[in-house]
């Protein structure tokens, strides 16, 4: 009798190792440092349609998904991490180094991706919907705040609170849709250089009016040759929640 937990080669019997990777839910493939498959275990077959004779083959040749091969190179020294759809399953791939070779663990991720979906989706149309009172409210108590001799001071002054809150809610509901479209993309934001005063300038001019009301001064000390590699919406967006809690605070 062996020890439970025991690993045996020489028999030919399985090892554990072997056993783990055949049994693993999740996909398992090895390349060696000639390029070449080791190993493949059968979820990797259940979740993709791979050649069945994989095993001592290169993977661009067996694999159909052209970025799963490209990371199994052995030329490809770091981790690699990525999603794709096969069907209509949504599968999470990271790639690491090991021994000279690489490894590949595929993790079928369809569910978590359907439930943060509906997570933006939610998001996205809950944030729609609630801006769009907002938006009256902060409308209609404009329009009074525009006539106050129309109202006694103790009005006037709850007026004026119904109308900052109300700009409160439609900001907060802004920055919601502005996060869910972020959230929605697939990949990194696209990036270009940019003269950083531009977007420092826009930013301030965005947050003049109740800086104005609070007899705070905006300057723009920013070098004007300066230039910046960034996602001009994401780094105008970032600035103005800077400007804007500067002067709220």
């Amino acid at each position: 009798m062996k020890a439970a937990g025991e690993a045996v080669s020489d028999t030919g019997e399985k090892t554990i190792a072997e056993v783990l990777i055949e049994r693993s839910p999740n996909g398992i493939m090895v390349t060696g440092s000639n390029g070449l498959i080791r190993a493949v275990n059968p979820a990797v077959h259940s979740m993709i349609p791979i050649v069945p004779d994989a095993v001592g083959r290169r993977p661009s040749h067996v694999l159909p998904v052209e970025r799963l091969a490209d990371a199994m190179s052995p030329e490809v020294g770091e981790e690699v991490e990525f999603h794709f759809e096969s069907g209509n399953r949504v599968i999470l791939v990271k790639v690491v180094p090991m021994d000279g070779g690489r490894l590949a663990i595929l993790q079928d991720v369809t569910m978590f991706a359907r439930a943060e979906s509906h997570r933006r989706e939610f998001v996205a149309n809950v944030s729609h919907e609630l801006r769009t009172p907002a938006t009256s409210i902060a409308g209609y108590a404009e329009t009074l705040l525009n006539e106050p001799d129309s109202m006694d001071e103790f009005t006037l002054e709850m007026v004026s609170v119904i109308h900052r809150n109300a700009q409160r809610l439609i900001a907060l509901f802004d920055d919601l849709l502005y996060l869910s479209k972020i959230d929605a993309r697939e990949g990194p934001l696209e990036v270009h250089p940019m003269a950083l005063h531009s977007i420092i300038g826009e930013a301030l001019d965005k947050g003049r009016s109740p800086a104005d009301e609070k007899h705070i001064t905006l300057n723009n000390f920013v070098d004007e040759a300066l230039v910046v590699n960034s996602n001009r919406d994401a780094l105008g967006h970032i600035f103005g929640n800077l400007v804007e809690n500067a002067i709220k605070y």
